[in-house]
């Protein structure tokens, strides 16, 4: 460690614990032995100075060298360097933050980069860093040393079970755990009517709580929110009368088989639609279901047999003469049983598109067709421009939003690598093009302050890359990157 100037090194001798110290031109040398590589950093103290740690790679100067003005390295301390376990960085800014009463900047740790393993060179550290995450959410040591051997797998190349071990280790060793500023992915909050999971299935009852059923318990409860990868919360309206119970059958099938016969008079078929009834509740364990058509003279009972059909089916959206956007809603919101009266509407040229709509929609993975979904962009967008009375409107297509996404998360994160990630390119050339579209548009922002990095060796450089700095320019042997505050 770096002092660089003898007020600084006089207020480090006082601080730091004892070690090997040397006395340099302008201030001093504090030497120390780390559990794994660190790599070259800065540590602003304000009106005290800076204390620069000379990591993996740099060059100390040691007595009893002459500076070339003539300076003589002397020993302040001869003692042998003493060990520091755990992380250098974190635990030596938190130390200079108390003892000097002020606020050293620290960068925010992307906890979702981590979670998918790293390379050589970021493995120690990340292992640490990973275990604090885990340790402030409540897992034990021994959960913690489980997660990491599992994580482990996803590095290049893993480290040895037994550093991993001595990471946890340093992780669980202060009283506290290391304050590092994560950056993650809140957990996303999904409106939904109700959902079939792997431990349960639940349906909305009310505007405010969902019926629970437990696959494991058979238990049935009622609750406000379901918390499982995402938090599912309740709609705050459902267009058919929620489920009010849930109860065991003993005889289901004849029950609603009865029921269809005291209320739709056809001369047969009540066992196809008691099954179809049936399939409707549970839609995800079918791979296609079948449409069902009622044809009849006019007065034939044709509308009330749906609306007998919507009484008892799963999630009823009944409609007359609809049209595509509101099918397209409805589908992606609710995910309900249709009921369509009137279907020779839907024959007429105008309205092709819902029966290309229709008819992808019958099989498990079959996507709306693309001519579907572009019509009813392009619908959207002329009805949206005709009301604002912007005739630019009309100039966004469908790929706008996804240069929109590309260059926003640039201007976020700085992180051409990441943008790569999200977009699916395979060549990083494709990428770059949001960099020049992101300079033009924030090229006069009042917030273009960054912290800037120099790198000698290619393993800086990697290091520099990988925690989301930007290249700017190679002078000499010196590349340059910077990274937004």
């Amino acid at each position: 460690m770096d002092a660089d100037n003898k007020e600084l090194l006089e207020l480090m001798l006082k601080i730091l614990p004892k070690t090997m110290t040397t006395k340099s031109h302008r201030g001093g040398h504090f030497y120390y032995i780390t559990d794994f590589s660190v790599r070259k950093f800065t540590l602003d103290l304000g009106s005290h100075g800076k204390l620069e740690i000379a990591g993996q790679g740099q060059i100390s100067v040691l007595p009893p060298s002459i500076h070339p003005e003539g300076t003589v390295y002397e020993f302040i301390d001869q003692a042998a360097p003493v060990p520091w376990h755990g992380d250098l960085k974190q635990e030596l800014t938190q130390l200079l933050g108390k003892q000097l009463g002020i606020k050293i900047k620290t960068e925010h740790i992307n906890i979702e980069r981590i979670l998918k393993g790293v390379n050589e060179g970021q493995r120690d550290i990340s292992a640490i860093q990973l275990a604090t995450w885990y340790r402030k959410q409540g897992l034990s040591e021994e959960e913690v040393l489980n997660k990491l051997i599992t994580w482990n797998e996803l590095n290049k190349p893993p480290l040895p079970d037994d550093v991993i071990q001595a990471k946890v280790e340093s992780a669980f060793k202060p009283e506290k755990p290391y304050g590092y500023k994560f950056i993650e992915s809140k957990v996303k909050e999904t409106y939904t009517p109700g959902k079939d999971l792997p431990d349960k299935v639940f349906e909305q009852s009310t505007d405010e709580e969902f019926i629970v059923y437990n696959k494991e318990t058979s238990e049935v409860t009622r609750q406000k929110k379901i918390e499982a990868e995402e938090t599912y919360v309740p709609l705050d309206q459902i267009p058919w009368k929620p489920v009010r119970d849930a109860q065991p059958y003993d005889d289901i099938w004849n029950e609603v088989k009865q029921y269809l016969y005291e209320h739709i008079d056809i001369p047969n078929g009540y066992d196809i639609l008691t099954a179809w009834v049936l399939a409707t509740w549970i839609p995800e364990e079918w791979d296609a279901v079948p449409y069902l058509f009622f044809y009849g003279p006019a007065g034939s009972g044709k509308t009330w047999a749906l609306e007998v059909l919507a009484s008892i089916c799963f999630r009823p959206f009944m409609s007359a003469s609809t049209t595509l956007p509101v099918i397209f809603r409805a589908c992606d919101l609710w995910h309900p049983t249709l009921f369509l009266d009137e279907t020779e509407v839907y024959l007429r040229k105008e309205r092709s598109e819902i029966m290309h709509l229709l008819n992808a929609g019958y099989r498990k993975g079959f996507p709306a067709t693309l001519s579907a979904i572009k019509s009813n962009f392009f619908l959207q967008r002329r009805t949206i421009a005709r009301k604002m009375g912007n005739p630019r409107l009309l100039k966004i297509h469908l790929h706008t939003f996804r240069h929109f996404k590309g260059t926003t998360e640039y201007h976020k994160t700085k992180d051409i690598i990441h943008v790569q990630q999200i977009l699916g390119h395979q060549d990083i050339k494709s990428t770059m093009m949001y960099i020049q579209i992101e300079q033009a548009l924030f090229r006069n922002s009042i917030e273009d302050d960054f912290h800037v990095k120099v790198a000698k060796t290619e393993e800086e450089i990697k290091g520099l890359l990988e925690i989301g700095y930007e290249f700017v320019l190679q002078k000499d042997s010196l590349a340059y990157f910077r990274k937004r505050k």
